[in-house]
């Protein structure tokens, strides 16, 4: 197909975290890749974006809105124009935005895609061809009225079956040890639900070559804990996993960081294989004390490592060859002189810019390109 081949999704923050997001459609990723904001797609707010799979056959990429319930569908025709070629209001389901988990949509036919609204607890079914609502059902095991705020961030997909891994706020704001696990089967439209409280806050995922999902606690986690702000009960930065078909987390299976780091550790990337990434505050960074939490998430302290995932400890090793950067990262696969390979991101001081790395090797990143501001997402256009 011609037109452009890969979708960068970047965020520009302002110091008080306002945003402006920002599309960026380009043929491919190369080291000298210069972009051009006049040749964007802005947008305010944050936002999510979600490309379906080639094989759905459709030339679009879909946007939902962070300061409005609407999912909005781009399409790219033959020339690699892109135009908006449809909108959908989320209004009527109580949504107050679509910006609800990283690449939230999960396309299951050009006629029904599935998005989890974190902010309600329920999943609408859309038909994203006709850009009108099939169905929708809640997620009635995640709530906890005991807790104060519900966060998710990531999707995996599990043959049939989207999961999504939920995290909470104590009602003093501090991270709870309670983890919850939505398991939903698109072929039925059920629901199966799971928890834990031995490691909470869980974000980023990775996946091993079996398809067994790995949920690691949030850097956030890590620079409380540390700064000795963290709540009571306490947890150290950790790691959990489901087994792919599985109905909830492996209770054999629980990896306590902190313990072979040795320093605060969050993130979760996956590499090729068997080989995942995080990233660690790096030793001869400032000491994380309640006074510095606050600057902790804008500066470049943290460390890529990788490891073999279900054998973290005895292979667990820092990335030679690139700079710290700030307690985030991005990972995903990506279509690089036509073959997949797993993409990670080294992040900027306060957000300004983001490096995108071929993380095929884990003694040998290969940068692809480096981009302003912050990238939550490059995606393989259809």
């Amino acid at each position: 197909s011609d037109g452009p081949g890969v979708l960068i999704h970047t965020t520009a923050f302002t110091p008080d975290f306002g945003a402006s997001s920002y599309l960026y459609a380009v043929d491919e990723l190369t080291p000298d890749l210069v972009l051009d904001a006049a040749t964007a797609i802005e947008l305010g707010g944050r936002i999510d974006v979600s490309v379906p799979p080639r094989e759905i056959g459709m030339r679009s990429f879909f946007v939902g809105l962070g300061e409005e319930p609407t999912i909005r569908r781009y399409d790219i025709d033959d020339d690699g124009n892109i135009t908006v070629g449809g909108e959908l209001s989320l209004q009527s389901f109580g949504a107050m935005d679509a910006n609800s988990l990283i690449s939230g949509l999960t396309f299951i036919s050009k006629n029904r895609a599935y998005f989890v609204d974190v902010g309600t607890l329920q999943v609408i079914v859309i038909d994203p061809e006709r850009m009108v609502i099939v169905s929708d059902f809640p997620l009635t095991g995640i709530a906890a009225p005991d807790l104060k705020t519900t966060y998710a961030w990531y999707k995996n997909i599990d043959r049939d079956r989207i999961v999504v891994a939920f995290a909470f706020d104590r009602n003093d704001d501090t991270p709870s040890p309670l983890s919850k696990v939505a398991i939903i089967d698109t072929t039925n439209d059920t629901v199966v639900y799971d928890e834990q409280s031995r490691c909470g806050y869980l974000s980023w995922t990775a996946r091993d070559a079996a398809g067994n999902i790995y949920f690691v606690s949030h850097t956030y986690v890590a620079i409380l804990n540390e700064a000795g702000i963290a709540g009571n009960p306490t947890f150290p930065p950790c790691m959990v996993r489901m087994l792919s078909g599985a109905n909830g987390f492996d209770p054999d299976y629980y990896v306590d960081l902190y313990q072979i780091a040795g320093r605060p550790v969050g993130a979760l990337m996956s590499g090729a294989d068997d080989t995942a990434y995080t990233l660690v505050y790096s030793e001869s960074a400032n000491p994380l004390t309640p006074d510095t939490v606050d600057a902790a998430y804008g500066t470049e302290a943290w460390t890529h490592h990788s490891m073999k995932l279900g054998k973290e400890a005895a292979t667990f090793g820092e990335v030679p060859g690139v700079v710290p950067g700030i307690p985030y990262s991005a990972g995903q696969r990506l279509t690089v002189a036509g073959a997949p390979v797993p993409v990670v991101t080294r992040v900027a001081q306060d957000f300004a810019e983001t490096i995108i790395y071929d993380a095929s090797n884990p003694s040998s990143w290969t940068r692809l390109a480096t981009v302003p501001n912050y990238i939550y997402g490059i995606h393989d256009l259809p």
